[in-house]
C-alpha cells in the first residue's frame, strides 16, 4: 500500500491533498517530494495512517506540513529491506572534505575543525592497514548514508579523471564546498537497505533529486540532475553511518 491508496477513501482527503498540492507548489524540491510520497510502496499501513493524522493536526501552513512530514520521517528511516546485492560488493561514497572534519569535530574525535582537518590530510593516500587506532574508529558522517556499488572505479576517478560534477550529478548531488573524498569500503551482509521516502526527506534542507523504488527492484537508483548528461544514474543504497575501519582503499580526493 502507498499513501496514495490510504487517503484514497480517508474522509479528510481534499483536506490533505490541498496541503500537499500548497507545499509542492511553492519548489521544485517539494513538488518531487509530493509525488515520492504518493508513490512510496516500501511502507506500511500503520505508518500511512500515522502521516495522514500528522499533517491534519498541523496548522495548515506549507512550513508546518514541511515540519510534520520530516518529523515522521525521523522515526522512520532504514525500513526498505536489505538491497539484493552480489555476496561481494565493494560500496562507493563522495563526502566533502570540510564536512567529514565538521562530523570529527560533532563526534568529539577532535576538538576542532581544524584538528579534523589535519587528521583527515595525516592519513590521506596511505593504506587503510597502516590507519592510526583513532581514525579506524572514526566515523565519516551522520545519522545516515548514501552509497553507490556496481560501477567500475575508472567511471568514477578514470584516467583521466572525469569531471567531479559529471558523477555527481548522475549521484543528484551538486558540488558544494570542494574538494570531495571519494570512500571505498565493505559492509556486512544485510546493512545496505533500500531507500525510502522517510531516508530521502528525514534530512534538512531535503534533496530535490530522489526518486522512489518500485515493489521488485533489487536496489534504488540515482535521480540525475536535470543538465546532467548521465540519464540513468547509479545503483543506490542506503545504511548506517560507516567508520574508517571498513575503508579498502586509501582515502583519496575525487
Amino acid at each position: 500500500m502507498n499513501f496514495s491508496d490510504l487517503i484514497s477513501s480517508h474522509p479528510s482527503r481534499e483536506d490533505i491533498l490541498s496541503r500537499l498540492r500548497d507545499l509542492a507548489d511553492e519548489t521544485g524540491t517539494n513538488s518531487q517530494m509530493r509525488q515520492n510520497l504518493l508513490t512510496e510502496v516500501r511502507l506500511k499501513e500503520d505508518d500511512w495512517a500515522e502521516l495522514a493524522t500528522i499533517i491534519l493536526a498541523a496548522p495548515p501552513t506549507t512550513g508546518a506540513t514541511r515540519s510534520s512530514i520530516r518529523k515522521w520521517c525521523l522515526t522512520r528511516t532504514l525500513r526498505g529491506g536489505p538491497a539484493n546485492l552480489p555476496s561481494t560488493v565493494n560500496f562507493y561514497r563522495y563526502i566533502s572534505f570540510s564536512r567529514v572534519s565538521e562530523c570529527l569535530a560533532e563526534s568529539g574525535v577532535v576538538d576542532s575543525e581544524d584538528q579534523g582537518d589535519a587528521l583527515l590530510f595525516s592519513h590521506l593516500g596511505i593504506e587503510p592497514s597502516k590507519f592510526s587506532a583513532t581514525f579506524r574508529d572514526t566515523p565519516l558522517g551522520r545519522f545516515l548514508m548514501w552509497s553507490t556499488f556496481g560501477v567500475s572505479l575508472a567511471t568514477l576517478i578514470g584516467e583521466p579523471s572525469p569531471p567531479l560534477e559529471d558523477v555527481l550529478c548522475a549521484l543528484g548531488l551538486t558540488v558544494n564546498h570542494p574538494p570531495y573524498l571519494l570512500l571505498e569500503f565493505t559492509m556486512p551482509s544485510g546493512k545496505a537497505q533500500i531507500p525510502t521516502f522517510c531516508d530521502a526527506y528525514a534530512g534538512d534542507p531535503w534533496n530535490r533529486y530522489f526518486r522512489s523504488s518500485a515493489i521488485g527492484d533489487a536496489h534504488g537508483r540515482t535521480m540525475p540532475t536535470d543538465t546532467c548528461k548521465r540519464e540513468n544514474g547509479f545503483p543506490e543504497v542506503v545504511h548506517e553511518v560507516i567508520t574508517a575501519a571498513t575503508l579498502t582503499s586509501p582515502l583519496r580526493y575525487a
